[in-house]
Parts: C-alpha cells; structure tokens; sequence
C-alpha cells in the first residue's frame, strides 16, 4: 500500500490486497473446505521449507489436490502468499477489534490491556501462521505487510484514546511507535523465544509498553501543536 501523502494514518483499512477480488471466490462447502486445505498447505510449506520452495505444485500435492484445482482459486504463487497474509490479519484483527471496541467506556488501558491478551491468544494458537507471514514480509510490489498491519491497528487506537478530542497528528505518531513496539516483540517471540507468550513476565512487559503508550498519546492530545514562528521579516529601508 502506497501513502503518498505522508501523513501517518492517510489510510486505515484493513491491509489486504485487491489480487483477492481477482481469482474466485469459494461458495459452496466442498470449495471453501478445499481453499482451506490450500491454505493450510501453504502455510505449511512455507514453514517447513521457506519462501523459496513455496511453489503451486509442492503445495497442491501437501493439499491433496491436482493443481488445477488449485489453479482455479490461487492462480500463482502471489496468490499464495496473499492467501496467508489476508488469514492473518483476519484472525488478528477480528481478536482486536473486538476487545478495542467494546465496552466504551472503559478505560483505554483495560481495552488495550484486553486486545493484548486476544493478540497473545491468536498467536499461541496460530503460530504457524505468524511463522509463514515472517517468511513473506512483502507482496509482489514491494508493499510490507507487516508494517500495513501496524498503521491499520494504529489507526483503530488512536480514536479509542482520543475519544471526542480531535486526534493530532502527535498523537498518532505515538500510537504508530506503540503498536510497532508490541508487535516487533510479539514477532521475535514467535520466531526465535515462543515459550515466552505463555510467560506472565512477557505479558506484563507489553502491558507496560501499552500502559505507556496511551499516556503519551493522552498527553499529545492535550497538547497543543507549537506554532511555528512567523519568519523574521527584513527592516524597511526609510528614505530621508
């Protein structure tokens, strides 16, 4: 995803590609329950061997499936890796969003406190997932995924804080550099230390980093921007 015009959150929606409205969509049961088995396959391969031998045909043979079948739902191997990326974040994100937004009138503390355990949750039961997603941090244009994740779920805690005060754009940066904080931990957990997610130091540790976070954000929104002093025009010559 693109953001040319620089600002942080110029876009907040969920970071999946539109290569998914391109191949076909599964209706009936039999084909969402082969897509599943592709996924899964995918994801598979890409954990046990790596990006590099991910190939349509390694994985239709670990799905059970010709690879035609396959051909009919992810065309190449984009597809593919689209497939687990949108997985993900659909997993994650549905565990979030709903602890973010409810109740609301709730700390904003508590409610992050809350998403962090949902998050914590998704990645004790999807580590392989994460795994697959950290073998493909870019699509085939060059787009990080991963950091697409941090500013969509950013972009969902800024508003929680900021509540009916007009969010500045100090406080989406603080909320931008809190998100990648937890999630650049959660993913050198998963990867290299995973027994640390069922570790109550580790989880009091991203607590901590949240509790932090929304205090400078609550501080940013209170403050206000530093004007910018006017340029220090040049005297007027007088004629005499």
């Amino acid at each position: 995803m693109n953001n040319p015009s620089g600002l942080t959150f110029a876009f907040g929606e969920a970071p999946v590609s539109t290569a998914k409205a391109n191949r076909k969509q599964p209706v009936q049961s039999r084909s969402q329950a082969t897509c599943a088995a592709i996924l899964e396959a995918t994801i598979q391969v890409l954990v046990q061997q790596g990006i590099e031998r991910l190939t349509t045909t390694r994985v239709a043979e670990r799905a059970g499936v010709s690879v035609g079948t396959l051909y009919q739902y992810y065309p190449n191997k984009a597809a593919l890796t689209e497939a687990v990326r949108t997985e993900y974040f659909r997993v994650m994100s549905e565990a979030v969003t709903s602890n973010l937004a409810t109740p609301e009138t709730s700390d904003p503390v508590d409610r992050l406190g809350a998403a962090l355990e949902a998050i914590l949750e998704v990645k004790r039961k999807h580590s392989a997932l994460s795994l697959a997603l950290a073998k493909v941090p870019t699509d085939e244009n060059g787009s990080d995924f991963s950091a697409d994740v941090v500013r969509h779920f950013a972009s969902v805690l800024v508003p929680i804080v900021a509540g009916s005060a007009e969010p500045t754009l100090a406080a989406q940066k603080e909320a931008l550099a809190i998100v990648a904080a937890i999630e650049g931990a959660l993913s050198f957990a998963v990867k290299n230390e995973p027994d640390w997610l069922y570790e109550p130091w580790f989880v009091d540790n991203l607590k901590g980093l949240a509790q932090v976070g929304v205090t400078r954000m609550a501080k940013a929104l209170a403050t206000p921007p530093h004007p910018r002093a006017l340029p220090t025009l040049p005297a007027e010559k007088t004629t005499e």
